[in-house]
């Protein structure tokens, strides 16, 4: 779709990472709390697995097809019928995962600073910018990043640096042994296996020799912040942290410089629609561009207002509240897991079995269209 696009991997790592990040410091902590409870800092380090694994897969089966994309290589690999139906319930995972973090972001910002104002406006609004992102092509979805990268930096340091004497160690650990902390981390797969998008990108990277170490610190990164984040609200808010949906926004309010700045709320919103926007913006780009690719049009362009309104549908569609699945259950989780980390993985186990089957099988054609003469001289040798 891009050929001539190009990105690096550094740009890739920063995509990754601020996408999964804004969302992830949002609801989060709730969902890790829920689960494990005090041990919720220590359950981002048990997800840790499932994003590694993700991206690993997905530059294994690069590396087995490169220049494509899991849309691409899974008739490859599955066959037309076969890889048509799993490209689907990829694209399907795609679709619903970004429309729902459009929900989360209306209903965030419809419930914390503007009540009076429709979710559907707030969801339009979004749209609407992060499709003239789109647009625009891979290269500026990746260079948004790396303009707004400084600005979470600064806001980690206002929120946290004045709260730091209030920090206290986090005890008991494993009070009730390994298990809820176990889960937790599996619930957080909701972020991790979303690195799975990285398909559509990894294409277009143009330094291929640094695409393995750049990518692998996304999801360390995202580790470190969640387990840093999550041990700062259980050190202020301690049990209470899982009866809010939005924990660090709570903290967010008891920050404040002298009695003179206070409210920073405020400025966590603002940085977090951006975070959302980019959020967005990376899924939107993978749902137009697999689609075009699942339908064989030359061009994702004319798919970019379509794919818009049905990330929007997706966001309304049966969804009640952003939570009706996070809390005291594993389906939700399970579900982003199996597509974005069980779908790839089974692709890439077929794909090394069809591999090592062409081999032999072309050594046998080859042997049968011979001629009697070579096969004698070779039985001579």
């Amino acid at each position: 779709m891009e050929k001539k696009s190009r990105i690096s991997a550094a740009q890739l790592c920063l995509l990754m990472y601020l996408a999964s990040s804004g969302t992830g410091l949002m609801s989060s902590p709730s969902v890790a709390a829920s689960f494990a409870g005090l041990d919720m800092w220590i359950a981002p380090f048990w997800g840790l697995i499932g994003g590694i694994a993700c991206l690993w897969i997905m530059i294994q089966l690069h590396r087995l097809y490169p220049g494509q994309n899991l849309i691409q290589y899974a008739e490859a690999i599955l066959g037309r019928i076969a890889g048509k139906a799993i490209s689907f319930l990829f694209l399907f995972f795609v679709l619903f995962t970004t429309g729902y973090v459009i929900r989360q972001m209306t209903d965030f910002l419809s419930n914390s600073f503007f009540p009076r104002t429709p979710p559907l406006f707030l969801g339009v609004c979004i749209v609407f910018v992060c499709a003239a992102a789109v647009n625009s092509g891979i290269e500026v979805i990746c260079r948004l990043p790396v303009l707004f990268f400084p600005f979470p930096i600064l806001m980690m340091v206002v929120i946290f640096v004045p709260l730091f004497p209030d920090l206290k160690p986090v005890l008991p650990i494993f009070e009730h042994g390994i298990l809820p902390s176990f889960w937790g981390g599996c619930a957080l797969q909701l972020w991790y296996a979303v690195f799975c998008f990285a398909t559509f990108y990894i294409p277009n990277v143009h330094n291929q020799d640094k695409l393995m170490r750049w990518s692998m610190l996304s999801p360390i990164l995202l580790c470190l912040l969640l387990a840093a984040t999550n041990w700062s609200i259980t050190s202020i808010l301690g049990d209470a942290a899982s009866m809010y949906h939005y924990p660090f926004l709570v903290i967010t309010r008891f920050v404040s410089f002298s009695e003179f700045f206070e409210h920073l709320e405020s400025i966590v919103m603002m940085i977090w629609v951006v975070a959302f926007a980019l959020r967005i913006m990376y899924g939107y780009y993978c749902a137009a561009v697999g689609l075009a690719q699942w339908l064989k049009l030359p061009d994702y362009r004319p798919l970019i207002w379509p794919v818009g309104m049905l990330l929007l549908l997706m966001s309304v569609w049966d969804i009640k509240t952003t939570q009706f699945a996070q809390f005291d259950s594993l389906v939700f989780p399970a579900f982003y897991a199996l597509c974005g980390i069980g779908l790839p993985f089974l692709l890439l186990v077929a794909a090394w079995v069809r591999k090592g089957m062409t081999p032999a099988s072309q050594h046998k054609t080859s042997n049968a269209s011979a001629s009697p003469q070579t096969q004698q001289a070779e039985q001579t040798k």
